[in-house]
């Protein structure tokens, strides 16, 4: 089981990346950071909120089964993580949505900030969850590891080892590729609206 300052902190660090990917593409088509930075700020305090309340709520459904290995690794399923980003993402993109009609009075232009979200959002998302699968802070941490309780001492210390140094470069890697994708996913769709 999770602990409540997990999904608080996971939280928090989903809403940086992910405020950061709102304000360019509401900077992208407003043409305005006042309107950008609006818009961002206002989500950061929904969105927080949202996310807690979506990410408890995920606590609380069935799991897939995953493999012996994965299991061991402490892995959610990768199809979870993709539903898990598509239903995240409905709320996220209703909200902007919203928001954005707030500080522009423009539905249009609050429809192709919210919508081009789940294009950008989406993968970015998937990567994010990656990332917290490899993260084991306020975890169970035993869980994983009790069915090589029958195991010597120096084997065990050898895997949980060995696997925190698979989980650091995993969770570096993911949070490398989370950072690329939101600066990655702008420059797409500011190019994609320049030619528009």
């Amino acid at each position: 089981m999770e602990e409540r300052r997990r999904s608080v902190v996971k939280g928090i660090s989903w809403r940086c990346l992910a405020t950061l990917d709102t304000i360019l593409l509401a900077l992208i088509f407003t043409g305005s950071a006042r309107a950008a930075l609006s818009i961002g700020s206002i989500e950061l305090l929904t969105k927080t909120l949202w996310y807690y309340a979506h990410e408890r709520a995920w606590l609380n459904a069935p799991a897939p089964s995953v493999s012996r290995l994965a299991r061991w690794l402490g892995h959610d399923s990768r199809s979870r993580s993709v539903v898990k980003a598509v239903s995240w993402r409905l709320v996220g993109a209703l909200d902007t949505f919203l928001i954005a009609l707030l500080v522009t009075g423009r539905a249009t232009l609050s429809g192709a900030i919210g919508g081009t979200e789940l294009f950008t959002k989406v993968p970015l998302y998937y990567l994010h969850e990656r990332l917290w699968a490899h993260v084991h802070w306020g975890k169970d941490p035993s869980a994983p590891l009790a069915r090589f309780a029958h195991f010597p001492a120096e084997v065990r210390e050898t895997l949980e080892l060995l696997r925190g140094y698979y989980h650091l470069s995993a969770a570096v890697f993911y949070g490398l590729l989370c950072c690329v994708s939101v600066f990655v996913g702008a420059l797409l769709v500011y190019t994609v609206h320049l030619s528009s």
